[in-house]
């Protein structure tokens, strides 16, 4: 039986058990424990489960930081290589040439900005950026203490510990 068959079976059996007699309670509360002793063992399983979904969550997690770490020395290596062959382009004064499977030229770049000294900048060269954030623990320290905070409101949820 699937664990909410055996929930709904269980509200069903402790409603009827609110509106039985004696007798009728007693057998009840006999079903009532092996419906939850279904659910324990249906909750153990499920927590077994879960285990093993995030064992192998984690270990796609480090696989895929391996294989970044791996992309990241790839794209290193082909930076160098770039870097390389352009230093020894430019070295030999070939700019520019084609080979059967590729076109190589060395172009000039558009200029860029380099700040030497920031503070010898003119103010009228500097943006100030500001970021607006609500500041969220302010917030619910206010909410919590009961007054009230235009836009904001507490929210409860639950969450299921095992261990």
């Amino acid at each position: 039986m699937k664990l909410y068959e055996l929930s709904t079976n269980y509200k069903q059996i402790v409603d009827i058990m609110n509106q039985a007699d004696e007798d009728q309670a007693e057998s009840l509360r006999d079903t009532m424990e092996a419906i939850e002793d279904e659910i324990e063992v249906k909750a153990d399983q499920i927590a077994r489960i879960m285990m093993e979904l995030e064992a192998e969550a984690n270990v796609l997690i480090c696989e895929s930081n391996r294989l970044l770490e791996r992309a990241d020395k790839l794209k290193k290596n082909h930076a160098n290589l770039k870097t390389y062959l352009q230093e020894n382009m430019i070295r030999v004064g070939k700019e520019k040439f084609k080979t059967p499977l590729f076109n190589f030229s060395i172009r000039n770049n558009a200029p860029s900005v380099q700040i030497v000294d920031e503070s010898l900048i003119p103010a009228e060269y500097i943006r100030e950026v500001v970021e607006r954030k609500p500041d969220k623990k302010a917030i619910a320290e206010k909410l919590n203490n009961k007054e009230e905070i235009a836009g904001a409101t507490l929210s409860y949820s639950k969450t299921l510990t095992i261990k």
